[in-house]
């Protein structure tokens, strides 16, 4: 019988999300996650860029007059993508100031308050995006080096990614710019590398349980 972390992807999201990526069938929390993967991801930029390809092919298709005219239908994503281009006028304080949040994942998170901090264990984490229709939170997590995260178990499955340092829990290693994706059930203790904080992104479905 294989050991749970085999079954894991170590450092790269599934397929299937970078399909419903192309597909615009992301939530922004979502998307952000993927965003800061593909930052620092040569590989799986490439492989974005082949399964773009189609939908690229489809808008070359369109004749400008029809563009032009309204009549052909353009998706929500596509001016969300282009909204995201353009300078932003209204920016005020950046609530990730200090933080290695890529651009790409703070126009996708839309944050515009000043992010709140709560202390879990030696960590520090701050809501950027909920759904409770979709049972989803979206934390940015800063925890010191060479401490460990308090161990708990996810009753749904959570998406992780590093964006600064690093850290090793039961499933292996994890450094900037790797993604991982625990199961439902799974549980761990992060320890963080020793150094800088470790700051990571994650979207956790259906909440998680701590040791007492």
């Amino acid at each position: 019988m294989s050991k749970m972390s085999d079954r894991l992807p170590l450092e790269h999201p599934p397929e299937a999300s970078l399909e419903d990526l192309v597909a615009g069938e992301l939530f922004p929390a979502e998307r952000a996650l993927l965003e800061a993967h593909l930052d620092k991801c040569r590989s799986c930029r490439e492989k974005l860029a082949s399964l773009s390809a189609p939908a690229g092919e489809m808008l070359r298709s369109f004749k400008p007059d029809a563009l032009a005219s309204g009549s052909a239908e353009v998706s929500g994503d596509f001016w969300h993508k282009l909204q995201a281009a353009l300078p932003d006028l209204d920016a005020g304080l950046d609530p990730f100031a200090g933080l290695p949040v890529p651009q790409v994942c703070r126009d996708e998170l839309n944050v515009s308050e000043p992010l709140s901090w709560e202390e879990i264990g030696p960590a520090r984490v701050a809501r950027v995006a909920a759904d409770p229709v979709q049972d989803y939170v979206c934390f940015v997590i800063k925890t010191p080096g060479a401490s460990v995260f308090p161990h708990h178990r996810h009753l749904g499955t959570e998406d992780l990614v590093v964006l600064q340092g690093g850290l090793t829990d039961d499933f292996g290693h994890m450094g900037v710019g790797d993604y991982r994706q625990y199961p439902a059930g799974s549980a761990h203790a992060p320890l963080m590398d020793t150094g800088p904080l470790c700051v990571a992104l994650t979207l956790i479905r259906g909440g998680l349980e701590f040791s007492s």
